[in-house]
């Protein structure tokens, strides 16, 4: 999907189909759009619409600064797809955009000023630095059962 230059923008369990075989469709591309490689290495972010992903899949960088975003909003959301997996429940399930931030922070633990960087709304900003400074959650730590 991503080789031929489309985000899906949705990716969340009920749109991964499984069968069987283990064989894996992605199915509901409505949301999806194309874009655009600035080289053949380096995707660039694009303007795209605000509504993007069930946001408990969403990505920080979508959900603090939704004009801007590539094809890597996608992997954020296959790796809370994957901790649901693991963990047998979701892994961020904010309830309103500030609670999903909140939520982020206390799993990745808060964002230094160069991790901040991408963010052009300075409230937003301002809002994530006036939240408890909080260390990195270990992932060994929250999937016990989980090998490898």
């Amino acid at each position: 999907m991503h080789d031929s230059n489309v985000i899906h923008r949705d990716l969340k369990p009920s749109n991964l189909l499984l069968n069987k075989k283990c064989d894996l469709k992605i199915c509901d591309f409505g949301l999806s759009r194309g874009y655009e490689q600035e080289s053949s290495n380096s995707p660039s972010a694009h303007a795209m619409t605000e509504y993007v992903v069930t946001r408990w899949y969403r990505a920080p960088e979508v959900i603090l600064n939704a004009k801007k975003y590539n094809e890597k909003l996608d992997v954020w959301s296959i790796g809370c797809i994957l901790a649901e997996i693991l963990g047998k429940q979701p892994l961020l399930p904010g309830n309103d955009y500030l609670d999903q931030v909140n939520k982020i922070v206390n799993v990745l633990g808060s964002p230094t000023e160069e991790q901040m960087a991408f963010i052009s709304n300075e409230s937003a900003k301002k809002y994530i630095r006036k939240l408890k400074n909080t260390k990195k959650v270990p992932l060994k730590s929250m999937f016990t059962n989980a090998k490898g």
